[in-house]
């Protein structure tokens, strides 16, 4: 199925990222292949997408999920991206399905409905409430017992990023401290601050919304390495919720 599926318009694939066309696909791939090693897709799961965009990562996971026993729930506040995947995805894989949300806005699922849950590239575009309500609506949707994958950008101390060179990487600008544990940076190549927390701040607020932390990487970053590509800086958390 996933085939059949064609790629989007270049202006609704900026709004996912990365922002070449030719990266699309490939980095696609690689967070399905992430999920896949982290046990978050199984045949038989019923998935959320926190943040779906247009499908970028869902589009890989079409023949992963079976149609007749797992469900796949993709949120956005971008009705534009909703609307392209339902007529892209939605069409082609019946158990795929989206839904536009207000931002900032409640889950518009059950209490403990699915077995897992993603969020690819969101808490770097959230403020410090929104990601706290957004942690503690993704552990009310989901089971007990189960595992949550979401990307961030973190560090160890605030030190280690107040002191950075803004052109390390020739990505990092303009650093603010918001607030506590809150970070913003400048990314000029697409006009967008970015958003940055301790990692204190984030092992408190996951573990106040009702998960234990199975896997906590800082981002390379802000650790003395140099990623492949600003997107290898955004690093996954594993929680399990309790």
């Amino acid at each position: 199925m996933s085939s059949k599926i064609p790629l989007p318009p270049k202006d609704l694939q900026s709004t996912s990222g990365p922002f070449v066309e030719s990266e699309y696909i490939s980095h696609g791939i690689k967070q399905a292949n992430s999920l896949i090693k982290h046990n978050i897709i199984r045949s038989n799961y019923n998935v959320l997408d926190v943040g779906c965009g247009n499908g970028r990562v869902a589009r890989h996971l079409v023949d992963l999920i079976d149609q007749t026993s797992g469900t796949y729930r993709g949120i956005d506040i971008s009705s534009e991206n909703i609307d392209w995947a339902k007529e892209n995805i939605s069409s082609v894989a019946a158990h795929f399905s989206f839904k536009a949300i207000e931002p900032g806005g409640k889950f518009p699922y059950a209490d403990n409905s699915f077995d897992s849950s993603f969020a690819r590239s969101l808490y770097t575009h959230l403020d410090d409430e929104t990601t706290r309500f957004y942690l503690t609506e993704t552990a009310r949707v989901t089971k007990p017992g189960s595992y949550s994958w979401a990307t961030f950008f973190s560090i160890e101390r605030e030190t280690d990023l107040l002191a950075m060179p803004v052109d390390k990487h020739k990505v990092l600008r303009k650093v603010e401290k918001e607030k506590e544990g809150f970070f913003t940076f400048y990314r000029p190549e697409i006009n967008r601050r970015l958003s940055v927390f301790t990692y204190d701040w984030l092992v408190t607020e996951i573990e106040n919304a009702g998960f234990e932390i199975i896997n906590s990487p800082l981002s390379q970053w802000f650790s003395g390495s140099t990623p492949s590509h600003p997107s290898d800086a955004q690093v996954p958390w594993i929680f399990r919720k309790k």
